[in-house]
């Protein structure tokens, strides 16, 4: 590129700008690099243990883009990757796949099960050898801490990260209080200090839990999403009138929640107004896992404006 006291001559700007357009745009596009083009919803059914994937708009793209996982509970993304549970033979572990269902290591994490969350680079996953503790992982499969956070004797059917916050839904094993589906919301940090084991408390089955700055999110079998601050305190109920919700999860600030009562996920924003409350019809059994991966227009336009800003500050210099 010609430069004119550090800076470019507008016919060479407008020209090297459209090349990088059009290359970029072909590189963000393109079907075999990082799964960008896909950008989809990606669901596990328990039942039929496969990972199926719809469009932003609920259109059904692959009804078993993976396949063969053994009732999967649990599913996150990093954006680029799916992170599954897995199970070959009497083994558990979270297996790694690419945005086309391609697997890339399907014991990325070995002696691990759902529910699993993703946190920057970090996975937090139950461990199948503690069955009442979290492990901490990086998305690469190297052990940050193992385990990172113990709960007791109780079964974790739940976890949520916001910075270094972890918040935990489980039921205690025995009963409390001869209630066998009582469930509690813990919350922990990173490195495993409990903060409050009972933050929330005398819940029915929480079907799903996310977190997003000072928001606590849960669905539960009582047919609504209630939101609580981060503190323990009730704020409202959401969302009524769904029909056995058991998972959620949050993109944006959008909420998606999977109706295993009538087959459906239904979109909300996080202040409870109806996107799509019939996004997704015809599933199959319980969903417990759903993971939304952004428009590509939204890493297209991000790239542009890094490329943007870079093409300028290349030239940039000091004028003669």
């Amino acid at each position: 590129m010609n430069c004119t006291h550090g800076y470019p001559r507008p016919l060479d700007s407008t020209i090297n700008a459209m090349k990088s357009l059009a290359f970029l745009s072909l590189f963000l596009l393109s079907p075999g690099l990082v799964g960008i083009a896909h950008s989809q919803i990606f669901v596990s059914n328990f039942t039929s243990s496969t990972v199926s994937e719809y469009s932003l708009s609920g259109t059904q793209l692959s009804p078993s883009l993976i396949s063969g996982l053994l009732n999967p509970i649990g599913l996150t993304t990093d954006g680029s990757h799916l992170f599954v549970p897995v199970v070959t033979g009497n083994k558990a572990s979270i297996g790694q796949y690419d945005l086309s269902g391609d697997p890339l290591n399907t014991s990325l994490i070995p002696n691990a099960e759902g529910p699993v969350a993703i946190s920057g680079d970090d996975l937090f996953v139950q461990d199948v050898t503690r069955p009442s503790s979290i492990g901490e992982y990086t998305t690469s499969g190297a052990t940050v801490a193992a385990p990172a956070i113990s709960i007791g004797e109780d079964e974790i059917l739940g976890i949520a990260v916001e910075g270094n916050d972890v918040f935990v839904s489980y039921i205690s094993v025995p009963p409390i209080n001869g209630v066998s589906s009582e469930f509690t919301i813990g919350e922990y940090t990173t490195s495993g200090t409990t903060l409050h084991a009972s933050l929330i408390s005398g819940l029915g089955f929480v079907g799903g839990l996310a977190v997003q700055g000072n928001d606590l999110f849960l669905s539960n079998d009582q047919g609504f999403i209630s939101e609580y601050a981060t503190d323990g305190t009730f704020l409202k109920t959401l969302v009524p009138g769904l029909d056995d919700p058991t998972t959620l999860t949050l993109n944006g600030n959008d909420l998606f929640v999977a109706n295993s009562g009538n087959g459906t996920i239904s979109e909300y924003t996080t202040s409870g107004d109806p996107v799509a409350p019939s996004l997704i019809t015809g599933l199959s059994g319980d969903v417990y896992g759903i993971a939304v991966v952004p428009e590509p227009a939204t890493f297209a336009l991000l790239a542009l404006a890094s490329g943007g800003f870079l093409l300028r500050r290349r030239c940039r210099g000091k004028p003669s």
